[in-house]
């Protein structure tokens, strides 16, 4: 027991061998204590004892209950949402390769096309789409259920990445293995919560379902994947796809990059899509700048 040295305060043998764990004599000032033995679980230890019995022992008052605030959730490796740990900032212009010819495709360019998604590529980093986000200082791995703000957005009312379903299988707005389903990448006006399905956002291709924190980012490798949550809150294995122009008329079918359940079902469709790989390369400095 921790006593305060502003206070003397003299205990009786029967109070030390309490205070030591030690059974209690029974005792003859009439307040008949229960005699337990050591081991049992209702013997009379101090902190089992009422204020009046304390007192009339010669012991102080029991402290007050506090009650215990919910901890803090850490985020580490793998979990997403917030974190109460330091936090590295980063900034990142994204490089799409073509995972099945092993060839850059190039930095993906800030611009929305006709449909309402990204697209398009550039062969240089310098002015390519930048994205910023953060994750836990001193842990490396990959972190999910990220937010990608654009810094330079086409559309600075919609600067958080994210995608919902541009094409369809028989109407089915759900990704997964069999199906060619297609969901654009595109920007939003505001976020939308970790592992919940497609929510009505603004958005700059004006799908009703929308997500934003689907985003993983993988220190090791600096790769950027996604993970789309279907309308029953089903996670179906997510996989980044391009789809070059189609037909005659580019401007009406321009190339879109986004996500499938199936690449191998995605390329053997009439969308001919294939499938990327995104990857987080560090902005180049600005001239003049150390």
């Amino acid at each position: 027991m921790h006593l305060k040295t502003s206070s003397l305060l003299i205990l009786s043998p029967a109070a030390i061998a309490a205070v030591n764990g030690m059974p209690l004599e029974p005792q003859t000032d009439g307040l008949n204590p229960t005699t337990t033995t050591r081991g049992n679980s209702a013997e009379l230890t101090p902190d089992r004892m009422t204020n009046a019995q304390r007192f009339a022992m010669g012991l102080p008052p029991l402290k007050p209950k506090t009650l215990r605030r919910g901890t803090r959730t850490r985020q580490g490796r793998g979990r997403g949402g917030a974190s109460m740990l330091p936090v590295v900032p980063r900034r990142c212009n994204i490089l799409v390769e073509d995972t099945d010819e092993g060839t850059r495709l190039g930095y993906l360019k800030p611009e929305i096309n006709s449909d309402g998604f990204y697209g398009a590529f550039q062969p240089n980093q310098a002015n390519a789409l930048e994205v910023s986000f953060s994750t836990p200082a001193g842990e490396d791995g990959w972190t999910t259920g990220l937010n990608l703000f654009v810094e330079n957005a086409p559309d600075s009312s919609k600067p958080y990445l994210g995608g919902g379903v541009f094409y369809s299988q028989d109407g089915n707005q759900d990704i997964g293995t069999g199906t060619w389903t297609f969901a654009g990448i595109g920007g939003s006006g505001t976020t939308t919560e970790l592992g919940v399905p497609p929510a009505p956002v603004e958005n700059t291709a004006n799908k009703s379902g929308w997500e934003t924190a689907i985003w993983t980012y993988d220190t090791s490798t600096q790769r950027i994947t996604a993970q789309w949550v279907n309308a029953d809150g089903y996670n179906p294995g997510t996989h980044l796809a391009y789809l070059p122009e189609r037909g005659s008329y580019p401007e009406l079918s321009p190339a879109t990059i986004g996500f499938t359940g199936d690449t191998d079902a995605l390329k053997n469709s009439q969308l001919g899509g294939k499938p990327v790989t995104l990857t987080c390369a560090p902005p180049p400095p600005i001239e003049g700048e150390l």
